[in-house]
């Protein structure tokens, strides 16, 4: 029999009878998506504070762990010489035997990503820690570590938009390259857990803190410390993004840039009137996603997020992209009224996608379709 739990006040998530859980959200009021829009962008400041904090007190964590960048972890795995007898090992039972008492007044609690563990901080939020095993490949041995927030108690349904989730390395800067943990041995999983909690002791304090700043008491709007209400087109985001990392626009080669919503699993009337995008600019759900290459230096890729409200996001990561680079573009504002003026009926992008595949084009989504404008001319593409 399937079952309603009310995880927040009109949050409701379908629970099947099955033994694995896929949450639904099933319907969401202005008042709700304005609040959850509120708690992301109290989030990520709260991210961003403690990763400035950090970076201030010097503390890196090399300093005291074995971590490996993911792309460093696979390549040592499927070089190095096969175990023949190869032991079943289970890093839920050690992370369990290891982080649960390590880890003070925090819960295990249902998750089908991994094994999880969260606390209330203030009242309707609770912090969330999470080991992701990483699977591919048949290599196995490999997990990630990942922090976030749940209004209200979590549940096990993986793309709630009352959840949010990110790498704990973004606390370092690093969370792109995936810093991943790899063990062996019954030994090697037991140091990689103490790691993860040793890890967890020196971020969690200063991250519940910067929680506490903006959700005590819980924000009834934007706190005046959050910059919000960028209403920026594509060329405007890629210029706050390149004054975000220190570099100049001739420095960076661009490869790609998308809007996204900032939260997941959101039904289409909500879509409507909360926009990713109005007339090319970003709308209250929307951020856009810039990528882009240090010129000479194609091995360093900057992705970057520029939300409409909260803190702008950049970081580097070590990877030789596929994607061509672009050289001319029209600006989102222009690409979205030449999409309206070719498909008519008033048909305003929700979303554009600036792809270099040649020739390089906007892309956005019609009912059934996609539709493509050249990224110069902005005449519609067969």
């Amino acid at each position: 029999m399937t079952t309603t739990q009310v995880r927040h006040p009109g949050l409701l998530y379908l629970t099947p009878h099955s033994r694995v859980t896929i949450g639904k959200v099933q319907a969401l009021s202005s008042n709700q998506v304005h609040e959850l829009l509120l708690a992301e962008a109290c989030f990520q400041q709260a991210i961003e504070g403690t990763r400035l904090a950090l970076l201030r007190e010097q503390i890196s964590w090399h300093d005291f762990t074995r971590v490996a960048e993911h792309s460093e972890t696979l390549r040592r795995r499927l070089t190095g010489p096969e175990d023949e007898k190869a032991v079943r090992m289970s890093f839920d039972a050690a992370a369990r035997g290891i982080l649960a008492p390590g880890l003070a007044a925090f819960e295990e609690f249902k998750d089908v990503e991994g094994c999880s563990f969260q606390r209330a901080v203030v009242p309707g939020l609770h912090l969330l820690v999470r080991c992701h095993e990483v699977h591919g490949l048949g290599i196995g041995k490999m997990f990630e570590l990942e922090i976030g927030i749940s209004i209200g108690p979590p549940d096990s349904h993986m793309f709630s938009p009352a959840k949010f989730i990110t790498s704990a390395f973004r606390l370092f800067g690093d969370e792109l390259t995936r810093p991943t943990w790899s063990y062996d041995t019954h030994a090697e999983m037991e140091i990689c857990a103490r790691e993860t909690l040793e890890l967890l002791r020196r971020v969690l304090p200063r991250l519940e803190a910067a929680l506490r700043k903006y959700f005590e008491p819980w924000p009834k709007a934007l706190p005046d410390a959050i910059t919000g209400g960028r209403t920026v087109s594509a060329r405007q985001a890629l210029t706050a993004a390149l004054t975000q990392a220190g570099r100049a626009e001739d420095e960076i080669e661009l490869r790609f840039v998308n809007s996204v919503p900032r939260l997941a699993n959101i039904t289409t009337d909500i879509r409507r009137e909360f926009p990713i995008l109005s007339d090319g600019r970003l709308g209250r759900l929307g951020a856009w996603r810039i990528i882009g290459v240090l010129r000479g230096h194609p091995a360093q890729e900057l992705i970057a997020d520029v939300p409409f409200e909260g803190p702008v996001r950049v970081a580097w990561h070590n990877i030789r992209t596929r994607s061509p680079g672009i050289h001319e573009w029209i600006d989102s504002t222009e690409a979205a009224a030449k999409i309206r003026e070719q498909v008519g009926d008033g048909f305003d992008p929700s979303t554009l996608t600036l792809q270099g595949y040649a020739p390089a084009h906007w892309l956005t989504h019609l009912e059934k379709q996609f539709c493509r404008i050249d990224a110069i001319s902005g005449e519609l593409l067969k």
